[in-house]
């Protein structure tokens, strides 16, 4: 039972803060007019700058980001390869912990990487749209003027709609369980045999401050805008596909990390190595990966088989791709499996 709570609130956890990323942008755009996301994508190399340092920040926020901003057709496919490049999830912590100056050059080695692969991508082939891109931002009514005060909240409370009622008392619950720690107690960012110190509350901070900004946003924004662009762009289009899709993939692996022990079939089979540090990094969860953080660790693998499974795995970020579009899924993770065995095949080569 333990686990399946640990399950349900990893659940909740990743697709709250997704959805509240895909409310800020959505007002954000919104109220711009399109204007700030016309800059990201028009601003040539800006994009893959971007997406790379948004992406080399520790733990799963910035790929949840980057996700966010490709399927609202914000960035290219190319600008998202380099995001996902970049973010090697929560492992990132723990390595800063136990090798911080490799891990530090790890992180630096694959935000080159996916800056170059990124930019080549998109100059060598342009990936389909998704097809929901285009309609997550409709501009054919104009919107409406928003007046950031206490007054208009009070009048958007009093004469509360049903939409409204429901995604404040969901704010409200995700911030309290954020808060109190309820919704992380055993999750994703307290898998690591090695916790960092303050790690916990720099991320609470982080997933706290923008749930309550959407919060805020929620509060404010007129009926119209609430019921056209969050209610029915956000939460009814994507609300309960990224839930099914997180609880099932969480579940999933949890139930194959109960059943194989990896750890022990790496370090028997050392010829294939390679090859199943590219298999686990297909695996769309923080945990599994740390495998291979603990035998570098340890001196018992070289850097080319961890710059691998780094350059293929993703952490938790890939979950809400997979929700959106199976397909850009499956490319990036193909793509990213070509780059791994290029730069990692080199690496045994020569012997790093």
């Amino acid at each position: 039972m333990e686990e399946v709570r640990d399950i349900l609130n990893e659940t909740i956890m990743l697709t709250g803060f997704v959805m509240v990323m895909m409310l800020v942008i959505e007002f954000l755009n919104v109220r711009s007019r399109g204007k700030w996301n016309e800059w990201i994508s028009r601003k040539g190399i800006a994009r893959y700058l971007i997406s790379g340092m948004v992406c080399a920040v520790p733990g799963c926020l910035g790929p949840y980001l980057v996700v966010s901003l490709y399927a609202h057709n914000i960035i290219s496919f190319g600008a998202l390869l380099t995001g996902f490049i970049t973010s090697v999830g929560d492992e990132s912590y723990v390595m800063l912990s136990l090798f911080p100056s490799q891990a530090a050059g790890l992180i630096a080695l694959l935000f080159i990487t996916g800056l170059v692969s990124g930019y080549l991508l998109d100059r060598i082939y342009q990936f389909p749209p998704l097809p929901l891109q285009g309609q997550h931002f409709e501009h054919n009514h104009p919107c409406p003027e928003i007046n950031i005060s206490f007054r208009v909240i009070r009048e958007n409370l009093a004469g509360i709609s049903f939409p409204r009622f429901i995604l404040i008392a969901g704010h409200l619950i995700f911030l309290t369980g954020i808060v109190t720690g309820y919704f992380s107690e055993g999750g994703a960012h307290h898998h690591a045999s090695v916790e960092q110190p303050g790690e916990t509350s720099w991320i609470t901070i982080t997933f706290a401050m923008t749930v309550a900004v959407a919060l805020f946003i929620v509060m404010i924004v007129p009926d119209h805008f609430l019921e056209k662009h969050l209610w029915d762009h956000i939460i009814k289009k994507h609300f309960l596909r990224i839930f099914l899709w997180t609880v099932g993939i969480l579940s999933l692996v949890a139930f194959a990390m109960h059943t194989i022990d990896l750890k022990t079939m790496i370090l028997q089979y050392r010829i294939p190595v390679m090859l199943a540090s590219i298999l686990i990094g297909y695996l769309p969860v923080s945990g599994p990966h740390l495998i291979f953080v603990s035998l570098y660790a340890q001196g018992m693998l070289p850097f080319s088989i961890l710059l691998t499974n780094s350059l293929v795995q993703d952490g938790h970020g890939s979950i809400p791709l997979i929700a959106e579009s199976k397909r850009a899924f499956i490319f990036l993770k193909l793509v990213k499996t070509g780059i791994a065995l290029l730069i990692g095949g080199a690496g045994m080569m020569w012997n790093f």
